[in-house]
């Protein structure tokens, strides 16, 4: 499934948008109830601070005489509290629905009259359709009430909302929202960081254990999740290690008990006359080129070795002509990685001794790429044929197929140098050179981050 856009690819990540969603969902929602809250109360005070102003005039105008009724109407009269006195009433009867009904209930009960003596609607009677979601909202509409006084006239009345509905959430409330999302961001980013840097180590480790590096072990720390996991990880790679070391050593013991014998054999056949003896011969040196090449494999492997800063760009031109007669260096004068400096004198060792077997002429470039160092050797020779580019990386895989050593060897040489790139967290390549004849070998290492000037250092 396709990953959404804004969803970050951390954990660490994922995990602050998480907790910023919940926290802002609960906010919101907090925010919704107190509002909610917030009108209902300025309902009711707006119902009854209304209540109270019409029952006040009605209660002064009904003990005036007629004649003084309309000055006083007049008088009491604002922008928003309209009083006028007329033969009947402006609303005829009460509104059906139940806001209106509860205010003229109310009002009646405060003056002491009938029901029928009071007439109220909530919202202008031409108004309704627009206020007929707000009806039992009242306190924020308009109301008109009519009301009977002594003497056969109305008392109409008509209070005009002032004020819209209350905001939904003060400048207030929105700041002390913002500062909290971004306090709790602060701390969560840090408590994030902290909880996922064990697991970070961890997909470290497992990828270079992934490009061969027995070695890959994991600091134990973090929850106790995955700490089991690290621990669990650090004796697996001690297993994988006591393998390799074990399948090594028989391996090489078998080529070094190989080696007697076959000398052996290769004595009394030198001591035959007859023309079987050259056949002989010539088969027993290409078993003891294959003794060996198990023998130097072995050792390769079983080589404890530890890491520390290795200078590929001295290494590189060691295995260069000073004069550049046949094998030339092209490259900065120091270039620093983290490795073992006799395992990668090995496997550039094979590289370029296989240059130096197949081809007149070799040149040995090395620079930095971005985060890696990079090391191409390119020769003039033959090249290899592009289907088998990748299989002459297996062990005892060669173009030429007799053993002899004279032409080169066991056909080891290339799996001992990936086996040695990939357990550095490197990649090794063979690609044939474009336009002419020749092989182009690149290994790309990780550089270290700070190149540090000097002698090696113990890492």
């Amino acid at each position: 499934m396709a990953r959404r856009w804004w969803m970050p690819k951390s954990l660490a990540g994922q995990l602050v948008i998480l907790l910023l969603a919940a926290m802002v969902s609960a906010n919101v929602v907090a925010i919704v109830l107190l509002n909610s809250e917030q009108a209902r109360v300025v309902r009711e005070v707006r119902r009854g601070a209304q209540i109270d102003r019409i029952t006040a005039v009605a209660s002064v105008v009904a003990e005036l005489p007629r004649a003084q009724r309309g000055g006083v109407a007049v008088a009491v009269s604002t922008p928003f509290l309209r009083v006028d006195i007329a033969p009947g009433p402006r609303v005829a009867e009460t509104a059906p629905d139940t806001v209106s009904r509860d205010l003229a209930e109310r009002i009646a009960a405060a003056l002491g009259l009938a029901p029928e003596e009071v007439n109220a609607t909530v919202a202008d009677l031409e108004d309704r359709r627009h206020h007929r979601r707000h009806w039992r909202r009242w306190g924020g509409l308009d109301v008109m009430v009519s009301i009977a006084l002594p003497g056969g006239e109305w008392l109409n009345v008509r209070q005009i909302r002032p004020d819209g509905p209350p905001p939904f959430a003060s400048r207030g409330v929105l700041f002390a929202l913002g500062l909290s999302v971004l306090a709790v961001t602060v701390v969560a980013i840090w408590f994030i960081r902290r909880l996922t840097r064990p697991i970070r180590a961890l997909g470290d480790a497992a990828e270079r254990a992934g490009q061969g590096d027995t070695g890959a072990r994991v600091p134990l720390g973090g929850p106790g999740e995955v700490r089991r996991a690290a621990e669990a990880f650090n004796a697996m790679q001690e297993r994988i290690a006591e393998f390799n070391a074990d399948r090594a050593r028989t391996i090489a013991a078998v080529g070094h008990d190989l080696r007697t014998p076959i000398t052996s054999l290769r004595i009394r056949a030198e001591m035959l006359d007859d023309e079987t003896r050259d056949a002989m011969v010539k088969t027993l040196d290409e078993m003891r080129v294959m003794a060996d090449g198990l023998l130097s494999w072995g050792r390769s492997e079983a080589e404890r070795e530890a890491a520390q800063t290795v200078d590929l760009a001295a290494l590189a031109r060691g295995f260069c002509d000073a004069d550049g007669a046949r094998v030339r260096y092209h490259g900065p004068a120091e270039l620093e990685v983290t490795g073992r400096p006799v395992a990668l004198s090995r496997a550039l060792g094979n590289i370029v001794g296989n240059a130096r077997r197949y081809a007149e002429t070799a040149d040995v470039y090395v620079r930095r790429e971005a985060a890696d160092a990079v090391i191409t050797v390119e020769d003039d020779g033959p090249g290899i044929p592009p289907e088998r580019l990748v299989e002459v990386f297996e062990p005892f895989t060669r173009l030429e197929q007799s053993r002899s050593a004279d032409t080169g060897g066991a056909g080891l040489g290339l799996s001992i140098a990936r086996t040695i790139v990939h357990a550095h967290g490197g990649t090794i390549r063979l690609d044939n050179r474009e336009g002419r004849p020749g092989l182009r070998v690149t290994i790309r290492l990780p550089a270290l981050d700070r190149p540090a000037p000097g002698a090696a250092k113990r890492a």
